[in-house]
């Protein structure tokens, strides 16, 4: 069984990932920080689940960054990555 994600993985996308694209992306003249690239990526790009709630309805939600596995925490990056450059002009180093 593959390991969640490593705190290594976590501190390169919130140090590196997010905050590159925070400092280098524009979107209609306006820059935004990392916790929205968070929920605006993660909505992208995460598996979503169902789950029922106690009235009968069902909410639609993606999972969370810590449920991935070490190889999906990396597709993930490498998604957002390469989404980053082609779409928002990111550089990365």
């Amino acid at each position: 069984q593959e390991k969640k994600r490593t705190s290594e993985q976590n501190a390169r996308y919130w140090g590196h990932v997010l905050k590159t694209i925070s400092e280098q992306a524009w979107v209609n003249g306006k820059q935004y920080g990392a916790d929205t690239w968070h929920e605006y990526l993660g909505d992208m790009y995460l598996p979503k689940i169902e789950k029922e709630l106690p009235d009968g309805s069902i909410k639609t939600q993606r999972v969370s960054t810590t449920d991935l596995k070490v190889s999906e925490f990396t597709e993930y990056m490498q998604n957002i990555e390469a989404f980053a450059a082609s779409e928002l002009g990111v550089v990365w180093e």
